[in-house]
């Protein structure tokens, strides 16, 4: 299991989120792990949370590995979506609620076509775009090298 499970990094510090669900964001890492298992223990119901004997967090003193951005600030995307009822396509369509709504009256699937990897961050309440890549694989790599250069834009001399 990851050790930073459910926690995501924002521009205001580390927010507890499962599923489409937010439990509060947290300045420090340390209270955001503390406060999340104490949700995990009450079966994510925040009343009974509360309601749990407080500890001392032990995430004050551990040493915390390394917080890995995984999918944060990469977002896919497609260039078009296809309907296909069975293997047959039907059409194409350039946004994806066209695409599902069409699907849905005809019962047919929608396939994603030529998906790009989008890297964004939204900076003091802008958001910023970085580029599309082709894999995922390229946008982690410019977004590992933007966190590195605290997004500033200009690309690190290697």
């Amino acid at each position: 299991m990851n050790f930073y499970r459910y926690i995501i990094e924002t521009n205001s510090g580390y927010q507890i989120k499962k599923g489409n669900e937010k439990y509060g964001t947290y300045r420090k890492l340390t209270d955001a792990l503390y406060e999340r298992d104490r949700l995990i223990k009450a079966d994510w119901n925040w009343d009974d949370a509360l309601q749990l004997e407080e500890t001392t967090n032990f995430y004050e003193k551990m040493k915390l590995p390394k917080f890995v951005h995984k999918m944060t600030f990469i977002h896919k995307t497609a260039m078009s979506y296809e309907v296909y009822i069975k293997d047959t396509y039907m059409c194409r369509f350039n946004n994806k609620t066209d695409a599902y709504a069409y699907a849905n009256e005809v019962g047919g699937r929608v396939k994603a076509k030529n998906p790009r990897y989008r890297v964004q961050k939204s900076i003091n309440g802008k958001q910023h775009y970085f580029g599309q890549y082709r894999t995922l694989k390229e946008a982690q790599k410019r977004r590992n090298q933007l966190i590195r250069n605290g997004w500033k834009d200009d690309k690190p001399t290697e």
